[in-house]
């Protein structure tokens, strides 16, 4: 049973630098989880955490069931593959991938005999394991990895895709209830990172355990989780499923984080008739309906000023004779093979993304897309999403997380103002 919980965790550094506040999550046995969010938002302090590697300030660490707080690494059951691969440049592959096994002690059974010869007793002793032993396991992980062909050779022979291979067949030969992965990926070109991708999929089909993996790449969350835990400051933003995440994100800092191109935003203000909810944006009144619509009038949400968000892929180039096309200018075209990435210029100033695919499009129509063209796009109700343009909440959500925004502002009148001096 490795099922990892964490009530109410924190940590703080020195005397006030919070790092992770008030963490509270349950992770099932054999599942996926993987923690996502920006540089400092507390994610890797969390792995370590778990792992033993930092003290916790307050809260409980649960692994099986069992406390482990005051536990050493050593003693809680995981393996850990860092972002730095930690190789022994000294050591051939075989005895990096071999190192975990030469500590561990296995607990052996003794009889405890009596002058006939009669069992009186069972006593337990533990002992390392032998050479053959040792062998049997790092060959089986070798070939699980597809490493064998580089046991004999040092790590600076190997590549960056090679080497952290060998990392994670040092922490799958442990054996161990929860396998805890730090950015493992992030030094590798995009290329690699995308094939050891498949690779972890591949890895956590033929390893029955629990695996905790923390990244910053929402690319890697969506591919790799069963669930996501999206971190902001420290903070549990969400938690769901990628498709959870992608289709009904809690709030403003979510919606943007995860999906790429990021969310187009718009403000505007959801205002309500008789006819029901609707938005007026760029000059065009957008009717709000189907579930989106349904779902507001049973919440009764109150007229307010909202940031509309709308992904990128939900949007389609329309005609003028669509009475809610909203008529745009492209400023800039990226051309990405199966899709353009248009970036265009509302009649109100907003600076929007729209990904168009190309193979329905001949050449002459996609030669026509170009800066300074004017075009018209749309989208649909069911990919709308409203936040409040106070809380950053999305509006369809419950008990979601409010957005903390940190604005600092230059008091003009209590301060007197720099002189900068020109240097030539």
């Amino acid at each position: 049973m490795a099922e990892v919980e964490l009530i109410g965790v924190k940590k703080v550094y020195g005397k006030n630098v919070v790092a992770v506040k008030n963490f509270n999550l349950k992770i099932k046995d054999k599942e996926f989880v993987v923690f996502v969010g920006p540089s400092g938002c507390g994610k890797s302090t969390t792995l370590r955490m778990i792992a033993g590697l930092e003290d916790i300030t307050d809260g409980v660490v649960k692994i099986g069931g069992r406390v482990v707080n005051n536990l050493k690494p050593k003693d809680r059951d995981v393996s850990m593959v860092f972002q730095n691969y930690a190789l022994y440049p000294n050591y051939t592959i075989f005895k990096n991938v071999s190192f975990p096994l030469t500590l561990k002690k296995i607990p052996v059974e003794i009889p405890v005999k009596d002058k006939e010869g009669n069992v009186q007793k069972v006593r337990v002793k533990k002992r390392k394991l032998t050479a053959k032993e040792i062998t049997k396991q790092v060959q089986d992980a070798s070939e699980i990895l597809k490493i064998t062909q580089y046991l004999g050779r040092k790590p600076r022979e190997l590549s960056g895709g090679q080497k952290q291979r060998v990392a994670i067949g040092r922490a799958m030969v442990k054996n161990a209830s929860v396998f805890l992965l730090d950015e493992p990926l992030s030094n590798l070109d995009a290329q690699l990172r995308a094939e050891m991708r498949s690779e972890l999929i591949k890895l956590r089909e033929r390893i029955d355990t629990t695996f905790i993996y923390v990244t910053h790449d929402q690319v890697e969350a969506m591919t790799l989780a069963d669930r996501i835990v999206i971190m902001k400051d420290g903070v549990i933003q969400q938690v769901g499923t990628p498709a959870e995440l992608f289709d009904m994100p809690a709030n403003l800092f979510v919606g943007g984080f995860i999906g790429s191109p990021k969310m187009n935003t718009f403000k505007t203000y959801l205002d309500r008739d008789e006819r029901g909810y609707f938005i007026n944006l760029c000059g065009v009144e957008k009717r709000i309906t189907g579930e989106r619509g349904e779902a507001f009038k049973m919440k009764d949400v109150a007229p307010q000023d909202t940031i509309l968000g709308v992904r990128p892929d939900h949007i389609t180039l329309s005609n003028h004779e669509d009475p809610e096309a909203i008529p745009c200018v492209i400023s800039v075209r990226e051309f990405m093979g199966s899709s353009l990435h248009l970036h265009v210029t509302t009649p109100t100033g907003e600076e929007l993304i729209v990904c168009v695919p190309t193979m329905p499009l001949d050449r002459n129509q996609i030669a026509k897309l170009v800066s300074g063209t004017r075009v018209y796009i749309s989208f649909e109700s069911k990919v709308m999403h409203f936040f409040s343009a106070e809380t950053q909440v999305n509006l369809l959500v419950d008990d979601a997380p409010v957005v903390e925004n940190k604005v600092e502002t230059e008091e003009l009148t209590d301060k007197p103002r720099k002189k900068w001096r020109r240097i030539s």
